[in-house]
């Protein structure tokens, strides 16, 4: 199992998490749970490797396995995340639950823009 390099950002709105998987993993492979203060993502891809050397070559099977959980700082609305997976990047916006501002700041209209 190994771990993602990630980075969780926040934006005016939303919370923002990047994540670098490694290796080629597909959407059907990823697993994302999303909760008011809590995001797990997790994935496994299964894949034949070919070994040599002085032996004759031979076929290994493979699973390669990812897992993250990361403790969010503010409330957010699991019902309107969006997930996106492009290459080897994860990102997941996940909007910020009505009445989660901070102190000073203004409240913001809720888009429905994609």
């Amino acid at each position: 199992m190994h771990p993602c390099r990630h980075e969780l950002k926040e934006a005016a709105g939303a919370l923002i998490f990047l994540a670098e998987l490694p290796g080629t993993f597909t959407a059907d492979q990823i697993s994302v749970s999303v909760e008011p203060r809590r995001l797990t993502v997790s994935a496994e891809r299964k894949f034949d490797v070919t070994c040599g050397g002085n032996e004759p070559a031979h076929t290994e099977k493979r699973t390669q396995r990812i897992f993250q959980v990361e403790e969010l700082p503010v409330d957010i609305d699991p019902s309107r995340a969006a997930t996106k997976l492009d290459v080897e990047t994860l990102e997941i916006v996940m909007p910020k639950a009505p009445g989660t501002n901070r102190p000073g700041e203004k409240a913001e209209a809720a888009s429905s823009v994609q």
